[in-house]
């Protein structure tokens, strides 16, 4: 069994040997350099190819970046501008609140609304 095997592997690395030697005549003939020639020139234009591609993606991602972060940012100006608006309506209505009842608290409010109560009645009729 143990020669069977190497008999096995000793014509396996024979054909391989005369598989490279054939290879190798025939790569060096002008055919064969021909071919080689081929394979290069598809190898280079393939890789031009990818490298082209790759950089046209790269550019669109970056340009999508680009557009998702100022439209970002716009949106972030705008919540921060509107944030603002709503504080400031807040804190006037607030304020207007509390001189009403200020108003009200000293005895000018009352009469003051009473007065006005009794010019609408006076314009109704």
């Amino acid at each position: 069994m143990n020669n069977t095997k190497r008999s096995k592997n000793g014509m396996l690395l024979l054909i391989g040997a005369i598989a490279g030697a054939a290879t190798t005549y025939y790569l060096s003939t002008p055919s064969g350099k021909k071919l080689v020639k081929k394979i290069s020139d598809s190898t280079s234009e393939i890789t031009s190819q990818i490298a082209t591609r790759v950089d046209t993606i790269a550019n669109e991602v970056q340009d999508q970046a680009k557009v998702a972060l100022d439209a970002t940012a716009k949106t972030v100006a705008d919540l921060s501008d509107s944030a603002i608006k709503q504080y400031e309506n807040i804190k006037d209505t607030v304020e207007t609140k509390v001189d009403e009842a200020q108003n009200i608290s000293n005895g000018g409010g009352f009469e003051a609304g009473l007065e006005k109560a009794k010019r609408l009645l006076k314009k109704a009729q």
